[in-house]
């Protein structure tokens, strides 16, 4: 319900008013994160669909290509690369399938149409802005760091601004959470300030710092846990499970990289409770779960 009435109005109104981005304000109310966390969820909620319930048709190509309008709309790298690649990875498990490259197809050029069309936009050139090392406040922990990480003239001060900021912030709280053997175990007692740093752009990186590996090791523990349920499935993986897969590794593996989304309220609680679904289904195993799988791909 929620992708046939979000997405759609987001792209009506941003084709609409001739927008460079996607708006916020649906009158009703407005989307908070609407270009960080929610992307992420919504074409997560579209893969899950589209593998569930994948059928060829020409719905499909249209839908495709409505939510690569939007994953570019939104200027979310990640929902970009996660809606591409996730509608490549049911181009091959359908063993390339003529509909599914049209939907894969759909897509691209919808998001390159976009991009191409607010080349010079300012959100854009803000987003991806090349060169010109960024900077990061050094958290607590940490004596001194240089201003910059990379160099003048270094091939890490071409990245992009964003990623630049993310590396020297993760390089930050590496060095704030080992520089002891107490820290690195149970974290430091207070958070870095606000004004410093908000988190480390690395869910993990921002529970080591703040309560240390001890706090890691079950999570770690579950994604290794899970890791061996897909590893025993392998034989006997179904579509609609593929999808659910593919997004839960994309979730826990890519996006908590870059992003925090787990210990963001929302965010969170649609990752774990798409994570507890993967681990029911895998679990489940029983064979009524797989047959029912089996039964909606």
């Amino acid at each position: 319900a929620v992708l046939l009435t979000i997405v759609p109005v987001q792209v009506v109104l941003s084709i609409g008013a001739n927008l460079s981005e996607l708006p916020h304000d649906l009158w009703l109310f407005s989307i908070y994160q609407n270009r960080q966390y929610v992307p992420v969820i919504l074409v997560s909620a579209y893969l899950i669909w589209l593998f569930a319930y994948w059928k060829p048709s020409k719905v499909q190509i249209t839908l495709a290509a409505v939510m690569g309008y939007y994953a570019a709309a939104s200027f979310s790298a990640l929902a970009l690369l996660e809606v591409l690649v996730g509608i490549g990875l049911l181009f091959f498990a359908t063993n390339r399938d003529r509909w599914a490259a049209g939907a894969l197809l759909a897509a691209i050029l919808s998001a390159g149409a976009f991009l191409t069309y607010n080349l010079n936009s300012p959100h854009l050139r803000h987003k991806y802005a090349f060169g010109g090392a960024g900077q990061y406040a050094t958290p607590a922990g940490v004596a001194e760091m240089d201003k910059f990480l990379f160099p003048e003239g270094s091939l890490a001060a071409n990245l992009p601004v964003g990623l630049q900021q993310r590396l020297q912030g993760w390089s930050a709280y590496w060095k704030a959470s080992s520089h002891s053997t107490g820290v690195f175990l149970v974290g430091h007692a207070t958070p870095p300030p606000r004004s410093e740093a908000t988190s480390a752009h690395n869910y993990y990186l921002d529970v080591l710092y703040n309560f240390g590996v001890f706090a890691l090791l079950p999570l770690l523990g579950l994604i290794a846990y899970t890791g061996a349920w897909l590893w025993r499935a392998r034989n006997r993986m179904t579509l609609p499970l593929l999808g659910l897969t593919f997004v839960v590794a994309f979730i826990l593996i890519l996006d908590n990289n870059l992003k925090v989304p787990l210990r963001q309220p929302y965010p969170g609680i649609f990752a774990f409770f798409l994570w507890g679904i993967l681990l029911s289904s895998l679990n489940g195993t029983s064979a009524d779960t797989y047959q029912n799988l089996k039964a909606k791909q």
